[in-house]
């Protein structure tokens, strides 16, 4: 099983990736032939290259919405604290996530990158429908 069949939204992901991050066609034949590796390593090579996708994204989102915030001081620094924060919740829940699964090894990398990237994912959504003057 390929990570884009269990994992459609990784379709999505790298759809969407492509668009805002401007993929190369090299590029997304490169993630698609890892994704359809069904060895443990072309899980491991997929779940890794979703976790970039998924952050260079977030970077980009993040970036625009700092620079929305850079006349105000007080609502950048809020924003900045605010993603720290959520920086070191995800790397908590990913890690609990990994040792409620009990896995080990590579499928703990596999388990803990997929949780990274999906955590990410909801982070774009937030942060893209906040507007100027929202809780950060």
């Amino acid at each position: 099983m390929s990570c884009l069949t269990a994992r459609p939204a990784c379709l999505v992901v790298v759809m969407i990736a492509a668009l805002l991050v401007g993929t190369t066609d090299r590029g997304r034949a490169e993630y698609d032939d890892r994704c359809k590796d069904t060895s443990d390593v072309g899980h491991s090579q997929c779940a890794e290259a979703d976790l970039t996708r998924a952050d260079s994204l977030l970077n980009e989102v993040y970036a625009r919405k700092r620079k929305a915030l850079a006349t105000d001081r007080t609502g950048l620094h809020a924003f900045v604290e605010s993603e720290k924060r959520w920086i070191k919740k995800r790397e908590a829940d990913c890690k609990d996530r990994v040792e409620s699964d009990g896995v080990i090894g590579r499928t703990a990398e596999i388990v803990d990158a997929n949780c990274l990237a999906e955590e990410a994912h909801k982070r774009i959504e937030y942060l893209q429908g906040l507007r100027p003057g929202q809780d950060r």
